[in-house]
């Protein structure tokens, strides 16, 4: 097999070196994943504090769901990657493919945080702060189940 340059690429401050031939571009996306994740979830916590309650909730759910396309991908389960239903399918195929009845349990409660984005995303409702204390302890459980598969 032919050898293929390697690709310097700058994430976050660090500059990692990926091989085409040896890795291929799915890790080179699912890294930038984890990177949007974790910049979701400091936007989140910016945005709460500043009581931006609504644009907080939806950085919080795309933390989580970014976490969890990273997961089905470096799995390698199948999944819907976009339009209509994407997340909610990818959302049933984490929960069905895990193997823990309380990881499974935990992982429901995505459901609530998706609800919420949902709802102040789409609907006329907004999320008010007693709101996002439901919402933010929930994707903390949520997050600290994912962290264990990625």
């Amino acid at each position: 097999m032919k050898a293929v340059k390697s690709v310097y690429i700058n994430r976050t401050s660090r500059v990692f070196e990926i091989s085409r031939v040896q890795r291929g571009w799915d890790c080179v996306k699912n890294s930038i994943l984890l990177d949007k994740s974790e910049e979701n979830l400091e936007a989140a916590n910016l945005l709460a504090k500043k009581k931006l309650y609504n644009a907080a909730t939806n950085r919080i759910y795309y933390s989580i769901y970014q976490k969890i396309i990273y997961i089905l991908d470096k799995d390698k389960i199948n999944h819907k990657k976009a339009g209509f239903g994407s997340h909610r399918k990818s959302i049933e195929k984490l929960i069905s493919t895990r193997k823990h009845l309380d990881d499974q349990t935990t992982l429901l409660e995505v459901w609530y945080v998706k609800t919420a984005r949902r709802r102040c995303d789409y609907l006329l409702q907004s999320i008010d702060g007693k709101d996002y204390a439901d919402i933010k302890p929930k994707a903390a459980i949520i997050n600290e189940v994912l962290d264990k598969y990625i």
